[in-house]
């Protein structure tokens, strides 16, 4: 493209040459030579000049902008004591479920996990996993902080609604048995961890409560 640019710019100039001072090449070539002609080469030499000028800026721009830097993101999140963690994945094996908060308070951590699996196993397997990995961080975070470990819970619900506020709902002095079995029939299961009570257990929530796994 530049040399292109170059050979356009010189024929401009030679033609612009011979419209000033034609005498010398009508002596070499032995015959007058027409001034439209030579018009007509400049101007076209001119635009493909002015044609090429502009396709090397914009490419050159271009080769500019790409080999800029891209400006990283980040994005912050509040550092607040409800969060959710977002590096957790959303299925173990075939069951399915999402972490719908994480609450800290003084003296507990607290998981809540929505899935709708109820098999004993596929649930024994999904706590493995959970269990796991949120008993790593929190020992973690006791050896950073040098205090002693929390009691932490992870409840399991079926419906994300429910699990918002069951906690306090089923408290409610004003509220039935039957309102009351009916918010309980969506919780699932719970893991229970406490260094107090000496209990590393899994419980299915059903009446009466029933072991699934001693840790």
């Amino acid at each position: 493209m530049v040399i292109g640019l170059c050979i356009s710019a010189l024929v401009s100039l030679c033609s612009l040459n011979l419209l000033v001072y034609p005498t010398w090449l009508e002596k070499k070539v032995g015959r007058r030579l027409r001034r439209g002609s030579l018009l007509a080469v400049l101007l076209l030499s001119l635009v493909v000049s002015v044609l090429l000028a502009a396709n090397l800026y914009a490419t050159t721009k271009k080769s500019d902008s790409a080999s800029q830097p891209k400006a990283k993101t980040t994005s912050s999140q509040p550092d607040n004591k409800t969060n959710v963690p977002r590096t957790d994945a959303d299925s173990v094996g075939a069951t399915t479920y999402k972490l719908a908060a994480k609450t800290e308070s003084a003296s507990t951590v607290r998981y809540t996990v929505i899935t709708s699996e109820r098999d004993e196993k596929a649930l024994i397997d999904l706590n493995d996993t959970l269990y796991s990995a949120y008993k790593a961080d929190q020992t973690k975070k006791a050896a950073e902080t040098k205090l002693a470990e929390k009691p932490l819970y992870i409840d399991y619900f079926d419906d994300a609604t429910v699990a918002k506020t069951y906690l306090k709902d089923i408290l409610k002095a004003d509220l039935s048995q039957a309102q009351k079995d009916d918010l309980y029939k969506h919780y699932i299961a719970l893991m229970l961890d406490s260094p107090a009570l000496k209990q590393k257990t899994l419980y299915l929530q059903s009446r009466p409560a029933k072991v699934l796994k001693k840790y």
